[in-house]
């Protein structure tokens, strides 16, 4: 999957935090909040919204202008990319669950390009992952903000 050298793991959320304001642009407010001036997009491409067109998704999604289908083999392709060029990056890699509830809940193996991503991340998952969560329900989540794609070749939009 991952090869490890490239993997940042176990920082804790200072030294997230000292990163991002020494090599990410980031500062403290006088209140002590971490800000970040996130540049031209503050989000997704409002037109960069795809899923992966399958047996499930077929029937439960409304496909459209917003929920766009994506063909399998084409998001194989791009995931491949992002491994690759990932690979290149120092990354910061943590495991992090979605749901409270273990019968719920999801691992997400969280790997960010950014520093202070991975700390939004912090705040908006759980740290504590639950040992009994199955395997069908561990994610990978990967942020690869300078990563580019080609509407050629990887068939997106931007």
């Amino acid at each position: 999957m991952l090869d490890s050298s490239t993997l940042v793991t176990g920082w804790s959320r200072e030294d997230l935090v000292e990163h991002a304001i020494a090599h990410e642009g980031a500062e403290l407010t006088i209140t002590g909040v971490l800000s970040v001036k996130t540049g031209a997009r503050t989000g997704r491409s409002r037109d960069a919204r795809y899923i992966v067109a399958d047996n499930t998704t077929n029937t439960t999604v409304n496909w459209g202008e917003v929920n766009r289908p994506f063909k399998r083999h084409m998001m194989d392709k791009v995931w491949e990319k992002a491994i690759q060029y990932q690979a290149s990056q120092s990354i910061f890699s943590s495991t992090m669950q979605v749901g409270a509830s273990s019968k719920y809940a999801l691992q997400v193996q969280v790997n960010t390009q950014y520093a202070w991503h991975q700390l939004y991340l912090r705040n908006l998952f759980i740290r504590d992952v639950a040992t009994d969560i199955p395997e069908y329900a561990q994610w990978t989540l990967l942020s690869l903000p300078e990563m580019t794609l080609s509407p050629e070749h990887d068939g997106v939009s931007s």
